[in-house]
């Protein structure tokens, strides 16, 4: 578990913050932030290891989400991304909405209980058709107030495309989590790629990255790459991309809200659930 509150939050004067929450397949992390005030207030990651063992996946992130006050106090605004569900992109002049599911079941394997949720990345006018949960969504909605819900890579991207005009001509970003990541490319400042990738160990971490490396034919001398999530520089993972790659960092750290110079915790580690401010 991680935690930082700050001591002068009042837990009876929240109206003016935001909630953000990231829902993982192990663990979930939120945020309240003010935003106009660039302050984070409360920021906690949570493993369903820490509270509950043995039980399904909706039945566990209950139990955290019961348990965690900070959760349900009244906000401006809830936003929820979901890291792992499957997606695609369309582009908007070619998506209609009554074909939303049709998208998502030609890329990937749905079940009946999962419906499609559309988000608008409109700064790239893309659309991003994800599966949730008839379940998961429905316990979402009875728990949060006018919850928003958007799929991680929702986030990245709208983030990315804030980000771009910063970005190098050949750009990589690595979203790391726990066997799973996001990798994003911009080529001259412009969306090329997206998709997420699961990995059991640096074996097949490296040969994703390589693929797409490959595949897209990006120039690792002159690449830059960096990553977020939860990652640091000479970790395993960083050190094994850094043997391929010139150009490797860790994110900066986020502009837009600050953390008590006191706390030893790097924000691009939380660079998704910070950039669902991006979102619309």
């Amino acid at each position: 578990m991680e935690q930082f509150t700050d001591t002068s939050f009042n837990k009876d004067f929240t109206q003016h913050y935001s909630l953000f929450l990231e829902i993982e397949e192990q663990q979930i992390s939120f945020v309240i932030c003010d935003y106009n005030a660039g302050k984070i207030a409360v920021l906690k990651r949570i493993g369903f290891n820490e509270v509950t063992n043995g039980t399904d996946f909706l039945t566990r992130l209950k139990t955290v989400i019961s348990k965690e006050d900070f959760l349900h106090i009244p906000v401006k605004e809830i936003k929820i991304a979901l890291t792992f569900p499957a997606f695609t992109l369309v582009p908007r002049m070619f998506f209609e909405e009554e074909l939303a599911e049709k998208y998502l079941r030609y890329q990937a394997n749905i079940t009946v209980k999962e419906t499609a949720e559309v988000n608008y990345i409109k700064k790239l006018f893309i659309k991003n058709v994800f599966a949730v949960d008839e379940n998961l969504r429905r316990y979402i909605s009875d728990t949060f107030t006018a919850p928003k819900i958007f799929h991680t890579t929702t986030a990245l991207l709208a983030r990315a495309a804030d980000q771009k005009d910063d970005f190098s001509d050949s750009q990589l970003w690595i979203d790391v989590r726990q066997q799973l990541f996001h990798i994003l490319y911009f080529e001259n400042k412009e969306f090329k790629y997206l998709n997420q990738f699961q990995y059991k160990n640096k074996e097949d971490f490296m040969y994703f990255i390589l693929l797409v490396s490959d595949q897209l034919k990006i120039d690792r001398n002159i690449s830059d790459v960096k990553f977020s999530g939860h990652i640091v520089a000479n970790s395993v993972l960083y050190n094994e991309v850094y043997k391929f790659f010139r150009n490797v960092s860790c994110a900066d750290a986020y502009e837009h809200v600050s953390i008590s110079a006191d706390e030893e915790i790097p924000l691009h580690f939380y660079h998704a659930l910070l950039s669902l401010q991006a979102c619309e």
